[in-house]
């Protein structure tokens, strides 16, 4: 702990350490910011018999851990010289000393490392615990140990040094499918099953004394390889043939006047005299007639005074028909009839929102407006009501 003013040998720190910890390799003074340790840690190494280095001079992982070794090794002689009234305390310094660089360790920069080849194991007998967070690792008297922060990847030797190792790991298996596995072979044991005789042969199971069993399971058995793509495809080719529906020669004829009779029979009479009626006018007079398949008014019926005047679709033999009949279909705008072509339901929709507008426009007093493209326009009418004839001033000669 500092007791007088020191600078900080943090970079770009421009505080005074008044209170702080000095390394003691470099001898430089840290604000308890700076020493990037936790509350507790910081307690434990401001102890008078523990021993801190900075970050930058624990340049490697390597390095914190081999001081942190050399100084379980100085506390381990004194144990052993008998220094018996502070083995507690020496003990608790010691692994403080080590949580702390190790936390430390966190925060330093990544350096670039040369690969190497792991060195072999010189004991055999050295064990770690990995599951845990403390490890024990051997010495020379085996009544006698050292608690060490675990470290998957080191391994300790009987003179104090770490040794680099590295790890192979194997598949995986969930702790389930190992239960599951387990019983089912218990059960293919006792009660070997007719059924699976011939697929027997296809699966080898190894077992270990090794915690980690592994199973590989080999078939004969080909599944078929499909593609989302393939699918994809297939599922566009059968939605376009659905969609895509034949076209059919057929009319829409609009105001033609409709029944009210509550029989569908005779409405559907009535539908057809007026429809005949309707197409001899439109006829021009070299073509005999036309072939008519079928007669449909689209829409709900509903009855009584309120009934609308419903589309009626007219279905002809033939596009040949059709068309003339389309030619000709401005001989019915005298009688307020009107024959179209045939629209699909989007179309028809936008084309009933479109006049239910038109409606509700001329009855609030909007004048000279029509429908075009499905929107209601201003038609603007010619200002002279007739073509004026302007002569060309010609002079005349003496």
């Amino acid at each position: 702990m500092a007791r007088s003013t020191h600078k900080c040998g943090q970079p770009y720190c421009l505080f005074p350490v008044d209170e702080g910890m000095q390394c003691d390799e470099c001898n430089k003074w840290f604000h308890k910011m700076c020493t990037r340790l936790s509350p507790t840690a910081y307690k434990r190494c401001s102890k008078p018999n523990s021993h801190w280095l900075c970050s930058f001079c624990c340049s490697s992982k390597t390095l914190l851990i081999q001081e942190a070794i050399s100084l379980l090794v100085l506390a381990n002689k004194k144990v052993d010289e008998g220094c018996t009234d502070n083995i507690g305390t020496d003990g608790e310094d010691c692994v403080s000393v080590v949580s702390a660089i190790t936390a430390q360790a966190r925060h330093l920069p990544v350096q670039p490392t040369v690969k190497r080849s792991p060195p072999k194991r010189s004991v055999s007998d050295t064990s770690l615990d990995v599951g845990g967070h403390i490890a024990t690792a051997a010495t020379g008297d085996p009544d006698k140990t050292i608690t060490v922060p675990s470290c998957s990847n080191v391994d300790v030797s009987t003179d104090g040094k770490w040794m680099t190792r590295k790890r192979r790991r194997v598949g995986k298996i969930a702790k389930t499918n190992d239960c599951l596995l387990g019983k089912s072979l218990v059960d293919s044991q006792t009660n070997p099953p007719k059924s699976h005789s011939k697929a027997s042969s296809d699966i080898v199971v190894s077992h270990s004394l090794d915690s980690q069993d592994s199973v590989k399971i080999k078939t004969n058995r080909k599944l078929p390889v499909v593609k989302i793509q393939d699918l994809t495809s297939r599922s566009k080719a059968v939605n376009t043939v659905s969609k895509e529906a034949k076209p059919i020669p057929s009319l829409i004829i609009w105001n033609l006047e409709e029944s009210k009779d509550n029989d569908p029979a005779k409405r559907h009479a009535h539908d057809l005299q007026l429809v005949e009626s309707v197409v001899r006018n439109v006829l021009p007079e070299e073509v005999s007639g036309v072939h008519i398949t079928k007669v449909i008014r689209l829409g709900k019926w509903v009855g009584g005074e309120t009934q609308p005047r419903r589309i009626l679709k007219l279905v002809l033999g033939s596009f040949e028909e059709r068309d003339i009949l389309l030619k000709s279909a401005q001989k019915t705008r005298a009688s307020n009839i009107r024959i179209r072509p045939d629209w699909p339901l989007e179309d028809r929709i936008k084309w009933k929102n479109a006049l239910t507008e038109l409606r509700t426009r001329k009855l609030n007093g909007e004048n000279n407006l029509t429908i075009k493209g499905f929107r209601v326009v201003r038609s603007w009418k010619p200002m002279l009501p007739r073509p004026v004839w302007v002569e060309r001033l010609i002079s005349k000669t003496p």
